[in-house]
C-alpha cells in the first residue's frame, strides 16, 4: 500500500494537529513518520520523522517539506521535495551547493542594491572585472594599455608623453621630464640621457649612455667605440668625425653635481692614438682637429699613456654644470682612423 492510498483510506482532515502516524514501510522513510498536513488529493504537504524520506518515494506531493526532527545541531532538517507526486526527491533547505546554481557559461552572481543575486556577464573579449565603489563591473582596458584574453598587457603610451621606447631607457627630448623618469624611494631609472645627443657618433662609431639614481647619488655611464673615429698627430687635438665632436653634456638636472669620475677601457684602442685625455669645455663648437685649447676647458684625465684593459685613470679635476665632454689626442704622435678600441667614463653626482 502506497503512503497516498494509506492516507486516502482513512478520512483525515488535512491539517493533523497531532500527526498522522505511518510506518516505515509505506512512508519510504527508515522509520515511522507523522503526517500533519495533506492536500485535497491525499498528497503530503507537510510531515516529520527522523528519517528522511528516500528518493523516488511516492505520495509526497511537490514541493511537499519534510522536517528531520533529529538533525544535528547547525544543520538544517528541513527538506523540500523537488522531484514529483510518484516519485519524490528531498533536498535540504541551507547552504546552496555550487551544483544547484544554474548559470550562463561565463556569468557571475553579484549581489545588487535590494541584496538580490543578480547575474553579471563576465566573460566579455579582452575585458576586467572591476569594482567602481557601488557595484563591480565588466569594462575593457583604455587609452594606452591593452590586454589579450591570454592575459598579455601592452603598454603604448604613459598619458601620451612617453613612449614605451622612452619608457625603455630612451629620452626623446633636451630635458628629462617626469614622464620620462621612473622613481622609487631608493633606487630608480632616469629613462634619459646626456644632452643633447652626442655629433662625435659617426655612421660606424656607437656612444650609449645610461643615467641611473640610487637614492640621492647619480650615476652616468658613457660606452665610446672608437672605431671609425679619427685622431690627428698634435698634442690636445680633439678626438672625433667630421666637424663638431663633443660626447655629451652635463646638467646638474640629469646628471647631478658631479664629485668624483674616471675613464676605464674595455678594448685596446687601435690605429688612432691610443694615449687619450678626456676634457670638458664650456662650448660645444670644439670640432675635429681642433686645439682643445682653443676653447675655456678643463683637463679632467690625463692619461699619461696608453690605455689597457681594466686600466683606471681618474678625474682629477670635475666638469661644471652645462660643460661638453671632448676626447683628446694625449702625445700627439699618431694619426689616423681607429680600427678598434672601447673606452668608458664613469661620473658620479648627487642631487
Amino acid at each position: 500500500m502506497s503512503l497516498q492510498s494509506k492516507i486516502a483510506s482513512s478520512p483525515l482532515p488535512a491539517i493533523i494537529l497531532d500527526g498522522s502516524p505511518v510506518t516505515a514501510a509505506v512512508s519510504g522513510a527508515a522509520s515511522a513518520i507523522k503526517v500533519l498536513l495533506v492536500d485535497a488529493s491525499g498528497g503530503v504537504l507537510l510531515a516529520t520523522g527522523t528519517d528522511v524520506p528516500i528518493d523516488t518515494s511516492s505520495g509526497y506531493a511537490k514541493g511537499c517539506l519534510f522536517i528531520d526532527t533529529d538533525a544535528a545541531t547547525g544543520t538544517t532538517g528541513l527538506y523540500e521535495n523537488i522531484g514529483t507526486n510518484t516519485s519524490s526527491s528531498f533536498n535540504a533547505i541551507g547552504a546552496v551547493t555550487a551544483g544547484e546554481i544554474a548559470l550562463a557559461e561565463g556569468n557571475v552572481l553579484l549581489g545588487n542594491a535590494e541584496g538580490v543575486a543578480t547575474a553579471l556577464n563576465a566573460k566579455g573579449d579582452t575585458k576586467i572585472l572591476v569594482g567602481n565603489g557601488t557595484t563591480i563591473t565588466s569594462v575593457a582596458l583604455s587609452q594606452d594599455l591593452t590586454i589579450t584574453n591570454a592575459g598579455v598587457v601592452t603598454i603604448a603610451k604613459i598619458n601620451n608623453l612617453a613612449t614605451a621606447a622612452e619608457i625603455n631607457s630612451v629620452c626623446d627630448g633636451n630635458t628629462a621630464t617626469a614622464a620620462e623618469i621612473v622613481q622609487s624611494s631608493d633606487i630608480s631609472i632616469q629613462n634619459s640621457k646626456m644632452v643633447p645627443a652626442a655629433p662625435i657618433t659617426s655612421a660606424a662609431a656607437a656612444v650609449k649612455q645610461s643615467v641611473i639614481k640610487h637614492g640621492d647619488i647619480i650615476e652616468t655611464i658613457i660606452f665610446i667605440d672608437l672605431t671609425d673615429l679619427k685622431s690627428i698627430a698634435t698634442l690636445g687635438d680633439i678626438i672625433g668625425d667630421t666637424g663638431v665632436s663633443y660626447i655629451g653634456q652635463i646638467t646638474a638636472a640629469i646628471n647631478g653635481t658631479i664629485f668624483a669620475g674616471e675613464i676605464g677601457c674595455s678594448e685596446v684602442p687601435v690605429t688612432g692614438d691610443d694615449d687619450i685625455d678626456l676634457y670638458s669645455a664650456t662650448e660645444n663648437t670644439g670640432a675635429y682637429d681642433g686645439d682643445i685649447a682653443s676653447l675655456v676647458e678643463t683637463a679632467l684625465v690625463d692619461a699619461g699613456g696608453a690605455h689597457a684593459i681594466g686600466t683606471i685613470k681618474p678625474f682629477t679635476a670635475l666638469p661644471i654644470a652645462d660643460e661638453y665632454l671632448y676626447l683628446t689626442s694625449g702625445n700627439g704622435d699618431t694619426a689616423g682612423t681607429y680600427t678598434a678600441g672601447q673606452i668608458y667614463i664613469k661620473l658620479l653626482g648627487y642631487v
